[in-house]
């Protein structure tokens, strides 16, 4: 064979050596975060704008969100996504979520969401926050250290907020609790301009400091059917001046109201005195605050352990 012959039958060779391959089915491109060509599997991470785990992938494929650190402005985190050619149903959002995210706005979360993880929001810029009643858990620290945050709405519905989920939310002025929620403890404490606390009928707890350290309080209202006050609930709420104590109330917890120094009436409805632990009215002037009590229960009030120390006792008209 001459030199050209050998030359054209390598050519020939190579070229039938290529279409071979190609012709070859592809394997799936493998990504760090997911595998995009085939349906995301629990533990995989998928990227779209942040991060998604995938946290189940039977009936439906259920993702949390992982990663969103550089959201900024206004923002509305939906129920569902699509993947690629999978749709993605969102549950959560996951810890740390969104934490320090700086240049956060104002925040919907879509009903059907079920839970905020921990430190989601914690010490981001958010602004605003409209909860659905989906939401069922709030977790530790959620909205820690939110300054900027001014309006949250917490719809009525079964739901719990769990430690220090709003503390230090410094710009934050009113909060209403609604019905069927439980209160954590320290869940809206050293909220510096806190002034106006409203929670309504049918909450399901409330834990000790739960407003403790928020010194700008003036008003806070309680619920009827409220049976116990939890210890150093309104600790060191230095400008409250009124305080009405629902008649079903039985117990004030330990330094319930410690450091109310602002204190000007306290009235109380229940005709039985409610048993107080130790200090349940510590730094409260007993001798200028006017104790307020159902007419003819004033004697019960002047022979009962913590009330008998009180200076002005008055029946109520």
């Amino acid at each position: 064979m001459n030199r050209i012959s050998a030359l054209l039958l390598f050519t020939v060779i190579l070229f039938l050596g290529s279409c071979t391959k190609t012709d070859e089915p592809l394997e799936p491109e493998t990504e760090i975060y997911g595998l995009p060509h085939t349906r995301p599997r629990k533990g995989d991470y998928l990227e779209d704008k942040g991060r998604y785990k995938v946290i189940a992938d039977k009936d439906s494929i259920l993702v949390e969100l992982n990663s969103f650190r550089s959201a900024n402005g206004n923002i509305v985190i939906h129920r569902k996504f699509s993947f690629y050619d999978f749709e993605c149903v969102v549950d959560r959002i996951g810890e740390n979520a969104f934490l320090e995210a700086v240049n956060l706005r104002e925040v919907t979360i879509e009903d059907g969401i079920q839970s905020i993880g921990p430190f989601a929001f914690g010490r981001s810029g958010i602004t605003a926050l409209s909860i659905p009643a989906s939401i069922k858990y709030i977790d530790f620290g959620a909205f820690e250290e939110c300054k900027n945050l001014e309006k949250v709405h917490l719809p009525k519905g079964g739901k719990k907020i769990e430690v220090r989920a709003f503390s230090r939310c410094n710009s934050l002025v009113e909060i209403n609790i609604p019905e069927g929620t439980y209160v954590g403890g320290n869940a809206f404490s050293n909220c510096s301009n806190l002034t106006t606390v409203t929670i309504e009928e049918g909450i399901t707890g409330l834990e000790g400091y739960a407003f403790a350290n928020c010194e700008k309080l003036v008003s806070i209202k309680l619920p009827s059917g409220l049976t116990y006050i939890p210890y150093n609930f309104l600790q060191n709420c230095k400008n409250l001046p009124l305080v009405i104590i629902p008649e079903k109330i039985e117990e004030i917890g330990e330094g319930a109201f410690i450091g109310c120094s602002g204190l000007e009436i306290i009235e109380v409805k229940a005709e039985k005195p409610p048993f107080c632990y130790d200090n349940a009215f510590g730094g409260v002037n007993r001798e200028l605050c006017v104790l307020k009590v159902p007419k003819g229960y004033k004697d019960a009030y002047k022979n009962t352990q913590t009330w008998d120390s009180f200076t002005k006792i008055v029946e109520s008209e």
